[in-house]
């Protein structure tokens, strides 16, 4: 199983550091930036693709056109808040956003951020299957987002309809 990590910007806290609902805002709209620029890219990739049908899941996350894309995407959140690791887990490709222990209360947030694109992802587990093959019959993405301490803030699989 390959495992990538990398940080991503989620927000600075404000000069007061007292979390106020204008860093609250931020933090909204630079999570919704960075789900939608990951799943983008995924989708992109699926898409946008000459290499054909895969023989699996991991031999698309193994080709350079994924990892070029979900690289050059990293690239552009270089800063610290959250991390950003891709796996995949039989026939499931799994996304998982670890974000610091600061960010719990706003888990609700993040959920409604997740929901709101659920038929990207649905739209994105689809082009999985029609890509790659997969012993079980099925595709699936899966977005999994906790805390550093491990409080889960969401979890959710769309399987290839």
């Amino acid at each position: 199983m390959r495992t990538s990590w990398w940080t991503w910007p989620f927000y600075s806290q404000s000069s007061s550091g007292n979390g106020d609902s204008s860093d609250k805002s931020k933090a909204q709209d630079n999570l919704d930036d960075v789900l939608d620029d990951t799943l983008g890219e995924t989708h992109d990739d699926l898409t946008d693709g000459d290499y054909g049908l895969c023989d699996s899941i991991q031999d698309f996350v193994d080709s350079l056109e994924f990892k070029d894309s979900i690289e050059s995407e990293a690239d552009t959140f270089a800063d610290t808040g959250i991390t950003f690791n891709y796996r995949v887990d039989g026939d499931t490709l799994v996304y998982e956003y670890v974000l610091d222990d600061s960010y719990a209360s706003l888990g609700d947030t993040f959920a409604s951020s997740l929901d709101a694109m659920d038929s990207t992802y649905q739209s994105t587990a689809n082009l999985l299957g029609s890509m790659c093959k997969t012993s079980s019959g099925k595709a699936s993405l899966r977005v999994i987002m906790h805390t550093q301490s491990g409080q889960s803030l969401y979890d959710k699989t769309w399987t290839e309809k």
